[in-house]
């Protein structure tokens, strides 16, 4: 991704979408160019912690996930929970309601994606003789 890294998360996991078709918060994230994620971008707000998480687990799926086969998420699987938590079949602007049933939706695979490389935690998930790798992150 050396070369996308000032393409915003929006262009480079949805590709082209209709911006009136989502809220302020949701075109937020959409928005912010991928190497603005780190150190840390986001705070508690859940689609800019999804839109952290799920780019760190997709460099990490790209850059290490065939050291450890099935225990990690897949890039095709993070992309598809990406189209899932930001609805990419929409046709227009949904209810707010939908939009906040979309938002739960993000913080917890936000809290999913982060537990595979949480460079804090004391236990590793991952099958590595209890060291979790160094291309941890929080959210």
């Amino acid at each position: 991704m050396n070369h996308e890294k000032d393409t915003t998360f929006g262009a480079f996991f949805l590709g082209s979408f209709n911006r009136d078709h989502y809220f302020k918060d949701e075109k937020k994230a959409l928005d912010t160019p991928l190497e603005d994620f780190f150190p840390s971008v986001g705070g508690d707000e859940p689609f800019m912690k999804f839109a952290r998480a799920a780019t760190a687990s997709y460099l990490n799926a790209m850059a290490i996930g065939h050291l450890f086969g099935g225990n990690i998420p897949t890039a095709a699987q993070i992309q598809t929970l990406i189209a899932n938590v930001f609805y990419t079949s929409r046709l227009g602007k949904p209810s707010k309601e939908n939009r906040d049933t979309r938002r739960i939706l993000a913080g917890e695979k936000a809290t999913d994606l982060s537990r595979y490389y949480d460079e804090g935690s004391e236990e590793c998930i991952l099958p590595n003789n209890g060291r979790c790798p160094e291309q941890g992150f929080r959210t």
